[in-house]
């Protein structure tokens, strides 16, 4: 079976009834609204309104391949290439995470904390395990007098969010290091805030996960092992005791199951004012805390 012609119509009801075994009626149109933006520049809007309107061959031959891919349960943010973050088009790609609407509330939250209680005209800004830059990008948008530091160990994400930086012309510091040795993070030092969205999800968890999450998103930026559930916790809570000033803000995304231990871990390491907070799903999903 083919899409039976070019009319909006017809895209529409064949990709519903491709992939109404997997997606529901809501998410397909979803679906085509963004590959109809992408590839033919039409809005939602007109999706909805001109069904008889029609596409060009060659736009009708990048749907139908973005229709086969969505049947493989391959992320949309990855066919057409880009996802929204906090009003930012964000490239993204194998190599990075899809930025959850839960990193955006993290990324709120450091915001208005950094609004509230900026005391340098400048406040320095270090994201650790950056991917796709998101997090980074949003900051210096919102903030823009800070000077904003961002790492991964992945040469390939890196290459992704300075473009990212690129392309909406912010001046971001992105580079290559590792949380797990420091001596690649020498150079950074006198922080204000680090925030983090580490792999924090157990192998346990797999089980839990769909299919366009495991077959398709990088497992070294999602999973951690059982029994090293905390590892990247340690890192971050040692790196913000070498690197963050006097009452810096440490605030980091979490695994709702393991909120009472980060809290405990962080509080093992001698940080003041260790608070969890929920996300808008009522989720132990943040935490928070000052060096002392």
């Amino acid at each position: 079976m083919k899409i039976p012609s070019n009319k909006i119509k017809d895209i529409r009801r064949y990709m519903n009834s491709t992939l109404e075994h997997i997606y529901d009626g809501k998410d397909t149109d979803c679906f085509l609204a963004l590959l109809l933006e992408t590839y033919a520049g039409i809005n939602k809007a007109t999706m909805y309104a001109e069904p008889e309107k029609t596409v060009s061959e060659s736009v009708l031959l990048k749907i139908n391949d973005g229709i086969k891919k969505l049947k493989k349960h391959m992320p949309i943010e990855y066919i057409i290439g880009y996802t929204d973050f906090l009003g930012l088009k964000i490239q993204v790609n194998s190599n990075v995470l899809i930025p959850r609407p839960e990193t955006e509330e993290l990324c709120h939250f450091l915001i208005n904390y950094l609004k509230k209680n900026n005391n340098t005209k400048a406040p320095i800004v270090l994201d650790a395990c950056t991917g796709s830059g998101a997090i980074a990008l949003s900051v210096k948008k919102n903030i823009p007098e800070a000077a904003v530091y961002a790492f991964d160990n992945v040469a390939a994400s890196v290459k992704t969010a300075v473009k990212n930086a690129e392309a909406h012309h912010l001046n971001i510091h992105f580079f290559e290091a590792d949380l797990f040795n420091f001596n690649t993070l020498e150079t950074i030092n006198g922080v204000d805030v680090i925030i983090s969205n580490p792999p924090y999800v157990r192998l346990s968890e797999k089980e839990m996960m769909q299919a366009n999450v495991l077959d398709y998103e990088p497992h070294n930026a999602l999973f951690v092992k059982d029994e090293e559930a905390l590892v990247y916790y340690e890192q971050l809570a040692r790196l913000g005791m070498l690197k963050l000033k006097k009452n810096g803000f440490l605030i980091c995304e979490i695994n709702e199951a393991l909120a009472h231990d980060v809290s405990a871990l962080l509080k093992q390491h001698a940080y003041a004012a260790v608070k969890i907070f929920s996300d808008f799903n009522g989720k132990h999903r943040f935490a928070t805390a000052l060096k002392k």
